[in-house]
């Protein structure tokens, strides 16, 4: 969980983590981006897809407590985990 939070924490701070730069700025913004938007069929609603996480386009729609612009991914086994730049917050569930 712990190294789950600081992979969380690095993304939050646009790919440093402890004065190290681990992403490059133009990753986190691919990831944040609505590469896969919210409008292909087949997806749930007010959420597209970036490069390789969730990200919420309409907060509303998706019935989340979760800012627009917030990203993640849910594991198979209940592991949840987001960014919520807005709020500038960060969320593990295990």
């Amino acid at each position: 969980a712990e190294d789950y939070l600081q992979f969380a924490q690095m993304l939050a701070n646009g790919g440093e983590w402890k004065g190290v730069r681990l992403l490059s700025p133009r990753s986190v913004e691919l990831m944040r981006s609505e590469l896969v938007p919210s409008t292909t069929p087949g997806l749930a609603v007010g959420v597209g897809y970036g490069l390789g996480v969730r990200v919420i386009v309409d907060p509303a729609a998706r019935n989340s407590l979760l800012s627009q612009g917030s990203f993640g991914w849910s594991g198979a086994f209940g592991t949840h985990f987001w960014v919520d730049p807005k709020e500038r917050g960060i969320g593990v569930l295990m």
